[in-house]
C-alpha cells in the first residue's frame, strides 16, 4: 500500500521537464520567501495542464502556498505552509497520503532545497528558484520534473500583524477519553512552531494517523491533510483566552466541520463540545509535552 502511495506521489502532474541538477549545495540555517511572494503561472504544454501557484506572506517567515491547475472540476492541486528550517510540515495533495510532508532549506535569497516525504521516508528532493531579475520561478516536482513559471503578480501584499494569543496553552500531547459514547479519536498533538504557528497530528485508538494540519490562528486557511484524502483547509481563531472556534473546508471550498475547543485555566484538560460521538463532549486529558520536531513520531 505505501509502495503504492509513494508511485502515486511521484507522478503527482508529471510535466515536460528538465531534470534537477544532481548535487544540493551548502544550506544556510533559514532565509526569507521575499523573491518568492506573489502570483505565478506557467501555459498549458505538451498534454500537461496550466497552472498558478500562489505564495502568500503569513508572518514570522510563514509562507502558505497554493496551486492549481486547469483540470476541469479538480480542485486544488496542493496546499501548504512552511519556513525555511529544513523541518517537515504537512503537505496536502490531490489523491495525497495522510503522512506525506514537505520541507525546505534556504540555499540563498532566491534558492530553496525542497523535501518531499511520505511516512519519514525521503520520496524525493529537488530545488526552487527565482530568477535575477524576478520575472520567472523554476519549481522541482516530486516526480523529477520541472515547472518553469512566470511571475503574474509583482508585488506581494503587505506582511500580516503578528498575533498575541495563548496558542501555547494547546501546545503539548492530550489523549482522549475513552468510553463508549466516546468517538475513535485517540490522542493529539500540538507541536510548537513558534511565533502563533502550530502543527498538530490526529491519531486513533489504534495509533494510526487520520488527520494532521498546520494552523496559525489568524482565521486564514491553511493545510489540512486527513485519511480521505483530498486538499482540505483548516481555519481558527480564539474567541477568548481559552476558546477556540475551527472550521474545516473540503478542496471544493465547503465547509466541512466546525466546533469549539476550550482548554481548562490549568492547562489539563481541553473539552471538543458535542464532537464525542452521541452527541457527547468529546474530552482530552494533558499526557505530557509535544516534541519540537516529532510531526512522525508516536
Amino acid at each position: 500500500m505505501r509502495k503504492h502511495l509513494a508511485s502515486r506521489f511521484r507522478v503527482l502532474l508529471a510535466a515536460a521537464a528538465l531534470l534537477l541538477p544532481g548535487a544540493a549545495a551548502a544550506q544556510t540555517a533559514g532565509g526569507s520567501f521575499d523573491a518568492f511572494h506573489g502570483t505565478w503561472a506557467s501555459g498549458s504544454a505538451a498534454g500537461a495542464p496550466a497552472v498558478t501557484m500562489t505564495w502568500e506572506d503569513r508572518g514570522g517567515g510563514i509562507v502558505y502556498v497554493s496551486t492549481a491547475d486547469s483540470s476541469a472540476g479538480a480542485g486544488p492541486l496542493e496546499v501548504f505552509a512552511f519556513r525555511q528550517d529544513g523541518k517537515d510540515y504537512p503537505y496536502a495533495f490531490r489523491d495525497g497520503d495522510v503522512t506525506s510532508t514537505i520541507a525546505a532549506a534556504a540555499v540563498d535569497p532566491r534558492t530553496i532545497d525542497v523535501t518531499y516525504k511520505i511516512g519519514g521516508t525521503r520520496i524525493s528532493r529537488s530545488r526552487w528558484s527565482v530568477s535575477g531579475e524576478g520575472s520567472t520561478l523554476t519549481v522541482g516536482r516530486p516526480d523529477g520534473s520541472t515547472w518553469t513559471l512566470a511571475r503574474q503578480d509583482a508585488a506581494p501584499g503587505p506582511a500580516p500583524r503578528e498575533l498575541d494569543t495563548g496558542y501555547k496553552r494547546y501546545v503539548g500531547v492530550w489523549e482522549a477519553v475513552r468510553n463508549e459514547r466516546g468517538s475513535n479519536t485517540g490522542t493529539v498533538v500540538w507541536e510548537d512552531r513558534g511565533k502563533d504557528f502550530v502543527i498538530a497530528t490526529v491519531r486513533d485508538r489504534d495509533g494510526r494517523v487520520t488527520m494532521r494540519y498546520t494552523l496559525k490562528y489568524d482565521g486564514r486557511h491553511y493545510p489540512c491533510v486527513s485519511d480521505r484524502g483530498g486538499v482540505n483547509t483548516i481555519t481558527s481563531v480564539f474567541v477568548d483566552d481559552y476558546k477556540t472556534d475551527w472550521s474545516i473546508y473540503l478542496a471544493d471550498g465547503s465547509l466541512s466541520g466546525s466546533g469549539s475547543r476550550i482548554v481548562d485555566p490549568d492547562g489539563q484538560r481541553i473539552v471538543v463540545p458535542g464532537s464525542g460521538g452521541g452527541g457527547s463532549d468529546l474530552i482530552w486529558h494533558r499526557a505530557g509535552d509535544a516534541p519540537t520536531d516529532g510531526i512522525l513520531t508516536p
